[in-house]
């Protein structure tokens, strides 16, 4: 049995051996080699985006949303007077306006007199120009210039 063993054991290393011999040369396909440059697009994207200026926000321009307009004011508010010319008297060179409120109250005015939340600017032949400080439904001030036409009856 040791002579059977020892026998298959050198007939395969001499299979072994021999084989081993006979180098076969390699006939598969071998890799073109080639000068190839990757465009990496998404990359050459982020960099104009980068290259461009940054996006600035001026708080100042912007109104705050958390700030509630002023309830109860009207859009229209700005069409609607509470004053209204009555007559102009031309005392010496002078032009001083009667002007009645809503109350039917009236007032004998000249250039720079108050009347409420009217301030007059100029007091014409037939016209006064008066200027009334309103606010919006943002409650920001602003001045309005208005024409007050003498009606006659």
């Amino acid at each position: 049995m040791k002579f059977k063993f020892c026998l298959i054991s050198l007939f395969f290393l001499v299979v072994f051996l021999m084989g081993c011999n006979n180098k076969k040369e390699d006939t598969s396909p071998k890799a073109v080699s080639f000068n190839a440059t990757l465009i990496d697009k998404e990359l050459e994207t982020w960099k104009t985006e980068l290259a461009k200026e940054a996006y600035v926000i001026n708080p100042k321009e912007i109104k705050n949303p958390f700030v509630l307009p002023v309830v109860g004011k009207t859009i229209s508010y700005e069409d609607v007077i509470s004053i209204r010319l009555v007559g102009i008297v031309d005392k010496q060179g002078q032009r001083m306006a009667l002007i009645q409120d809503e109350g039917r109250i009236g007032y004998l005015v000249k250039t720079g007199s108050k009347v409420g939340n009217y301030k007059v600017l100029k007091v014409e032949k037939n016209q006064v120009l008066v200027e009334e400080e309103i606010v919006d439904l943002y409650g920001n001030r602003k001045k309005v210039q208005r024409v007050l036409s003498l009606i006659k009856e």
